[in-house]
């Protein structure tokens, strides 16, 4: 079993997957707490026939949600209507957000 630091782990992945793919537990810590573990797959229990899902394709897009102003719940329909009107009065809502950053 190997411990390593979570702030290391950018730099020492690839040799850390090299040992677990050799057998090895890796877990990681943050201030001295395991906050995960990494380990073979065969140490795990996987049913057999899973396999890791493709990412060398791009998912497909998610269209958005269209509302049916008849299904909305009175709330929203209460929250869309209080917002009608209400503007930053001019005001760059980035340089707001810009301004609360610092």
């Amino acid at each position: 079993m190997i411990r390593v630091a979570a702030d290391t782990l950018p730099h020492e992945l690839l040799a850390l997957i090299a040992k677990v793919e050799a057998g090895d537990v890796v877990l990681l810590e943050r201030n001295g707490v395991v906050i995960a573990r990494i380990e073979p797959p065969a140490a795990m229990a996987i049913p057999s026939g899973d396999t890791v899902a493709d990412t060398s394709t791009p998912a497909e897009p998610i269209e958005p949600a269209v509302v049916d102003a008849a299904a909305e719940s009175p709330l929203a329909r209460e929250l869309r209507e209080l917002r009608k009107g209400v503007t930053l009065g001019g005001l760059d809502w980035k340089a707001l957000r810009d301004e609360g950053r610092r």
